[in-house]
């Protein structure tokens, strides 16, 4: 895998602007544009409109390219930090009746790509009903696979296009990009498919050595690339592995529970097989934090897997056990090597940990009104930490200080443009399943299980550093980055570095 870029050279408003003509061929309605203003002290925002550019047939999945997003937006008149700037319905993927949709339940995610703003990766996938229950889809083959789709937000600069991925049953959709912008990975089955990016027609697959009964529960790469890890489920018994991408060899497989004794709690009481764990690398792709949604975290070398750092569960100073507040409630900061990593906890609490010591170096308490955090991100730059909680609203800090410098409601209508989002089911509060912030850090993307992808746009918060960085990044791609005359330490930090 190289490391060329693709890099966007449009401002931040023109990123977001579409051509007028509009197209017919767009596929499966997918695609519904609408820009209002979110006042983010009062939490109102605003949603998409009641119809979208007519459909095609259903086509092969596979290799299909359809041409890029054109309707027109509507523009609010208040240009407050904070509005939403666009809403995507995934779930049009899958052409239910309205009946059928209010039934069910969306595995989504979602990912600004590396150093390119224009373009925006989602994957959606049937998750359950509406009381939580796996739904028989076997009559219909199609909608049991999830649908990968790259979108381009500049109009007709780029082009977007979708393509389906086999569903591997009981796993949540996900997929990610890798460090270089290039290619897609996500998990089919027993292998892993990397997807070009710009060409759904190049890919190549990485089939694994798993034992046979294995199922897939999430994979992760490497920033660099180098490397990717896989959590399979064996009966009740959860196993790691990590490989190299270049051979696709395992190099080690261990259960979760043998490497961290306190996960094997997680293992016992998921029987029902609704729990979820994920992976992920640390910055500089030495270390693998597993996390699972009864509240384990713990750290381990890529090498050799064995145990670095216990998180969670833990004591803290008056005696009482804390966990992790949800699967992916923490990140690690991403402009150093692995020793920060940032938790929301059970103690409603924001928590950063420095893991080579094992102490804590900054403790706020959460915004109650966001509710029990269970998703967290950081921006490329770990200056900034959205926090996703169950009352469906998501809250920006500043990652120094936890000072809250937005909070953004996907249920509260903008009332100024009397704009909608439909809801099939009246009342129902989504759960935020995946965050991304752009990499200029003046949008924020989240994906619900509602089956919409909202992006906000932030409150300014430039100043002359980030401007001359973004800039640089503007006119000279990542990967050429090291080629400039300037001191090691300063280029480190303009292509985003660990250190």
């Amino acid at each position: 895998m190289g490391s060329s870029n693709s890099k966007s050279n449009t401002d931040t408003s023109a990123r977001y602007s579409v051509p007028k003509k509009t197209l017919k061929s767009f596929p499966w309605k997918s695609l519904q544009r609408r820009q209002c203003s979110v006042n983010a002290s009062t939490m109102t925002h605003s949603p998409p409109s009641s119809s979208a550019p007519s459909s095609p047939s259903r086509t092969s999945s596979t290799n299909s390219e359809p041409p890029s997003p054109t309707a027109r937006p509507t523009e609010c008149p208040r240009n407050t930090g904070g509005q939403i700037r666009i809403v995507i319905d995934l779930a049009r993927s899958y052409h239910l009746s309205t009946h059928e949709r209010s039934n069910i339940r969306w595995h989504t995610s979602c990912q600004f790509a590396p150093f390119d703003d224009s373009r925006l990766v989602t994957c959606v996938g049937v998750a359950s009903d509406v009381t939580g229950r796996r739904i028989d889809l076997s009559s219909t083959l199609y909608q049991r696979d999830d649908v990968v789709h790259v979108w381009s937000l500049d109009g007709a600069k780029n082009k977007c296009y979708s393509v389906r991925k086999r569903h591997n049953d009981k796993v949540p959709a996900h997929c990610r990009m890798l460090g270089d912008g290039r290619y897609i990975c996500y998990a089919e089955s027993n292998r892993l498919v990397f997807r070009s990016s710009s060409n759904p027609k190049h890919f190549f697959l990485r089939d694994t050595l798993f034992q046979p009964g294995g199922v897939f529960k999430y994979c992760a790469v490497s920033s660099n690339d180098s490397y990717a890890a896989s959590i399979v489920q064996l009966k009740s018994v959860y196993k790691l592995y990590v490989f190299s991408t270049d051979f696709f060899l395992p190099f080690y497989g261990q259960a979760c529970h043998e490497i961290y004794p306190a996960f094997l709690n997680d293992c016992c009481n998921n029987s029902s097989g609704r729990d979820s764990v994920e992976c992920r690398f640390t910055p500089d792709a030495d270390y693998i934090a597993v996390s699972s949604s009864k509240g384990s975290l713990f750290i381990v070398r890529r090498q050799n897997l064995t145990l670095f750092r216990g998180v969670f569960p833990r004591v803290d100073s008056q005696g009482k056990s804390i966990a992790l507040s949800g699967v992916g409630a923490y990140a690690f900061h991403p402009l150093f090597s692995h020793h920060l990593v940032t938790c929301c906890t059970t103690a409603q609490r924001l928590v950063t940990y420095n893991v080579n010591t094992n102490v804590c170096t900054l403790s706020e308490p959460m915004a109650e009104d966001i509710g029990v955090p269970d998703r967290l991100s950081y921006n490329s730059e770990g200056t900034m930490v959205a926090v996703a909680g169950s009352k469906s609203r998501i809250a920006v800090f500043y990652s120094d200080t936890a000072q809250v410098l937005a909070i953004l409601d996907t249920n509260i209508d903008c009332t100024h443009c009397a704009l909608q989002i439909r809801n099939p089911v009246p009342g129902y509060r989504p759960h935020i399943t995946d965050l991304s912030f752009s990499h200029d850090t003046s949008h924020i993307a989240g994906s619900s299980d509602d089956g919409l992808v909202r992006v906000w746009e932030l409150p300014p918060t430039m100043d002359l550093q980030r401007m001359c960085r973004l800039a640089i990044l503007r006119q000279v791609p990542a990967h050429k980055v090291s080629q400039l005359p300037l001191p090691p330490l300063l280029k480190s930090y303009i292509i985003g570095n660990p250190h």
